[in-house]
């Protein structure tokens, strides 16, 4: 996940809303999908976390990159739509493999499971691989993202890993 900005292009303060969607949305809407495992949902939060993103684009202080800080806004915006008790009964048998429209390998049978199996984990657990796995995002952003000690980031990879490996051993 690189955070730095081209040469050229405007700093946060003076990106369009368009610029911002633009330049970030696809991550975003992404990150969103693999925390909720819903497309429909997925496009909801991204959209509701863009909202709050522009409307609090004052209170960016700079103090970590601007797809950190999207991120951060969208985990949460994902985390309290997880916590709607609706959420719980609604039958969320989307396709995974609609990930995202950008091209990717194409899937097979490991990979649905892998996904399965992360999406299988507890919250705490699922944000951390999810932003490091699947946002290439480094520990230290991470840690920022989710305002988390940097160990406290490393422990839930670690312990995130095992629960996947003993996950993926159980359906062999």
């Amino acid at each position: 996940m690189n955070d730095e900005r081209p040469a050229g292009t405007p700093d946060f303060g003076e990106m369009s809303a368009e610029t911002l969607i633009d330049r970030y949305g696809d991550d975003i809407l992404r990150l969103c999908v693999l925390l909720l495992g819903d497309r429909q949902l997925a496009e909801d939060a991204f959209q509701i976390a863009m909202v709050k993103a522009w409307r609090q684009r004052a209170t960016f202080r700079g103090e970590s990159g601007v797809k950190t800080w999207l991120a951060r806004i969208a985990v949460n915006t994902c985390r309290d739509m997880r916590r709607r008790g609706w959420f719980r009964l609604r039958e969320r048998s989307a396709a995974l493999d609609a990930l995202s429209e950008t091209p990717a390998p194409a899937p097979d049978e490991t990979a649905a499971e892998v996904r399965r199996a992360v999406l299988a984990l507890p919250d705490r657990y699922r944000r951390v691989v999810t932003l490091y796995y699947f946002e290439d995002m480094k520990l230290r952003e991470i840690a920022r993202a989710l305002r988390l000690p940097e160990s406290t980031v490393s422990t839930r990879l670690r312990r995130a890993r095992a629960m996947l490996a003993r996950a993926l051993a159980e359906e062999e």
